[in-house]
């Protein structure tokens, strides 16, 4: 990480990705630390310095746009980087081919993930209000994005749109 810049900013996009960002403050104690209100309450153990909201940071505000998903326990922030035509997302899909490892691939066949773009059957509980998530989600497609990066699989790089679309079509996006 310090051979690619400075870090000054560390981010915990939704309610269940912060596991390990102590750790990180303790790498770079000078960086702000990011997450969505709902973390701050969890996670009282961490020194947020900044919540997450749909308006950027100073530093980004020229180059990254924010988009929370409403309707969901996870409070995920999504981030659409202009320059690049890049979507980041954190837990709006997964996209899994497959895995060596045994129970990775029976937790990806029991959801209904196994070699194609989706969520979990079991982790759709934690869209509580599945009409105010619909309408969250059908926004991200204003972005003009031309990729989408997804923290759990491949990057969807060839005809992202579409297959982000595919892969939500569960909650009828």
């Amino acid at each position: 990480m310090d051979d690619i810049g400075k870090v000054s900013h560390i981010v915990c996009p939704n309610n269940f990705h912060h596991l390990y960002a102590s750790q990180a403050m303790a790498l770079y104690p000078q960086a702000c630390l990011h997450g969505p209100k709902a973390l701050h309450k969890k996670r009282k153990d961490l020194n947020f310095s900044h919540t997450l909201t749909d308006t950027p940071h100073a530093d980004w505000q020229q180059d990254v746009e924010l988009m929370t998903i409403e309707g969901s326990m996870m409070h995920e922030t999504v981030f659409y980087h202009k320059p690049s035509k890049v979507l980041i997302t954190c837990d709006v899909v997964e996209n899994f081919e497959t895995s060596e490892h045994f129970l990775t691939r029976l937790w990806l066949k029991a959801g209904g993930c196994h070699g194609q773009i989706g969520w979990p059957r079991i982790l759709r509980l934690v869209y509580l209000n599945r009409k105010k998530a619909r309408s969250s989600l059908q926004k991200l497609f204003d972005f003009p994005f031309e990729k989408v990066v997804i923290a759990h699989g491949d990057i969807l790089e060839k005809d992202a749109r579409t297959l982000l679309r595919k892969g939500l079509a569960w909650l009828k996006v």
